[in-house]
């Protein structure tokens, strides 16, 4: 569950379901994610997130599949890469003890289709 953020078009909280499909601690998560938003069809769509020591850190690889094209276009313009930053610089300090993260393009989020 995600808090609103007081804007008018996200003004209640926001509710995401999902099921871990694999675990391999410290090395890769999948797992699927589901908003659950009617009005927007109940979008889901599987992630795959893999860490990988390197010199100087942690190389952080982060997948998400979407089941169209559409679906992917949509969630990249609701602003999910403002949170996902969020989320990748608290994981950055959490990880801080092992060396930080290392992302390759870290200021683009890669589109491929």
């Amino acid at each position: 569950r995600m808090p609103g953020n007081g804007d008018k078009a996200c003004d209640t909280d926001q509710i995401f379901t999902g099921t871990y499909k694999e675990i391999i601690p410290g090395r890769r998560l999948v797992y699927s994610e589901c908003y659950e938003a009617p009005q927007f069809g109940n979008p889901s769509w599987q992630t795959s997130v893999t860490f990988e020591d390197v010199e100087g850190g942690t190389r952080l690889t982060h997948t998400i599949l979407y089941a169209s094209r559409e679906m992917r276009d949509m969630h990249l313009k609701s602003g999910m890469d403002t949170g996902e930053k969020q989320s990748l610089a608290r994981l950055d300090e959490r990880n801080e003890p092992r060396g930080r993260l290392v992302f390759p393009e870290s200021d683009k989020m890669a589109r491929r289709v």
